[in-house]
């Protein structure tokens, strides 16, 4: 378990840095909304494995697997809209 909640961290980090520099790159402009939208979507990430990691030990595999999609489609909502959220405000201004 430790292990996996690790490589999530070293995924996201670098993950993170990437788009923050791209974001730099590209004067794409943050609102607060996004940053908490995209907090909610490492939170929801984060649950989903988890939920099926903890489900997986146990030897509940429908569980790992309802939890997997529930957090899975929840997260992907969330990153969709905020990446429609970031498109649309930075197509408006031009960039």
């Amino acid at each position: 378990m430790t292990g996996i909640v690790f490589l999530f961290g070293l995924l996201l980090g670098i993950l993170g840095t990437w788009l923050w520099h791209t974001a730099k790159e590209r004067s794409i402009k943050l609102a607060w909304v996004d940053y908490l939208l995209i907090a909610i979507f490492v939170l929801m990430a984060g649950g989903g494995i988890w939920f099926v990691n903890t489900f997986t030990e146990e030897s509940v595999s429908s569980a790992a697997r309802s939890s997997g999609l529930i957090f899975g489609l929840l997260a992907l909502l969330v990153l969709g809209v905020t990446w429609q959220l970031i498109r649309r405000r930075n197509h408006k201004s031009g960039i």
